[in-house]
């Protein structure tokens, strides 16, 4: 008996040992199902490829120190919140936060980072202002959390624009760009990197609905308090260290320089600028001929007197006499 109650106090001291040593051991070997959807930057994916994007780096980088399995679940937006609604995934990459989501959600407290929705028009279509929409195709995604509050946007300006839901931001661009629709509302780090595939698009002024964008996690899941509190506690980690994996892939990402917008009031104060420099060229290349000229002929001149001075020079060497000159009054000059 004494021999039993030794083996088992011994099994009991390495089992404490082993949870000390590795304080993510409860973690360790866990299968975290991620949903991925066309979102990129933040996410994306292609066929027989591993996704891609600054959320799959993050949770890489997570799922090392925390000995998970990653298993990712492409799938379409809408269907990626159902998913994550009824349990069947884990965790969802780039995930805007509003508070009718986190009834169904659960969010972590750190957020990835900060965007808005941008309104893309076609090239050429008088599309400026949000009341310009009026009677023009609008394509939104459907299930984006801009959706309602756009829609209530629309309805508070008592527009009625003919409103497209599609199924990913691809759709909305290729929709505008193929003239099937005059206007799309798209998330602003998808636009700045991805529009440029669509010659026919270009971006309007219209910036609406700052967002805190974050990680979401099932409410059905057993492990979903530790894996949000894990997320939080890296992520946390990584902002505050600078040149951590989180600004290295916010560089690689979207560290793409944006195009330079010169006001109009810029490109005058730079035109008047050249006007005057060429203005102040000219007259000192102007002034600089008078002075030439002007020391030219004051060689010339003083060349003559001193070629008279010469000549009046060898005459008086040449007189043996004295030679002077009078007045008609008789006086010497």
């Amino acid at each position: 008996m004494s021999e039993q109650r030794r083996r088992y106090g011994l099994c009991l001291f390495w089992l404490l040992i082993l949870l000390f040593l590795s304080p993510s051991i409860t973690h360790a070997g866990r299968v975290v199902k991620v949903g991925v959807y066309q979102n990129p930057p933040l996410v994306s994916y292609e066929k027989g490829k591993p996704p891609q994007g600054l959320y799959i780096d993050l949770l890489e980088y997570m799922a090392q120190k925390e000995g998970w399995e990653l298993e990712y679940i492409p799938c379409r937006w809408k269907d990626c919140l159902r998913m994550l609604e009824e349990g069947k995934t884990d965790v969802q990459t780039a995930i805007g936060y509003s508070e009718e989501r986190a009834k169904r959600f659960l969010f972590t407290g750190e957020d990835v980072l900060v965007n808005w929705a941008h309104i893309y028009r076609r090239r050429g279509a008088e599309v400026n202002s949000i009341p310009d929409l009026q009677g023009k195709r609008v394509a939104i995604l459907e299930g984006d959390i801009y959706e309602v509050p756009f829609i209530e946007l629309l309805n508070s300006f008592g527009l009625k624009p003919e409103v497209i839901r599609l199924q990913s931001y691809d759709d909305i661009l290729r929709a505008v760009s193929e003239g099937r629709a005059d206007a799309g509302l798209v998330n602003r780090l998808y636009g700045r990197l991805n529009s440029g595939r669509f010659p026919a698009v270009e971006p309007t002024h219209i910036a609406l609905f700052p967002i805190r964008v974050k990680f979401a996690l099932t409410k059905w899941g057993g492990g979903s308090r530790e894996i949000k509190e894990a997320i939080d506690k890296h992520l946390a980690g990584l902002k505050k260290s600078p040149g951590s994996l989180y600004y290295q892939s916010l560089d690689r990402w979207l560290g793409v320089p944006e195009k330079a917008v010169i006001p109009v009031w810029l490109r005058w104060v730079a035109v008047s600028a050249a006007a005057l420099v060429l203005l102040f060229f000219l007259n000192n290349c102007f002034l600089r001929f008078k002075v030439k000229l002007a020391t030219r002929e004051i060689r010339e001149q003083y060349e003559e007197i001193e070629g008279m001075r010469d000549y009046l020079q060898s005459i008086y060497e040449a007189t043996p006499d004295m030679v002077f000159v009078h007045g008609e009054d008789g006086r010497i000059l």
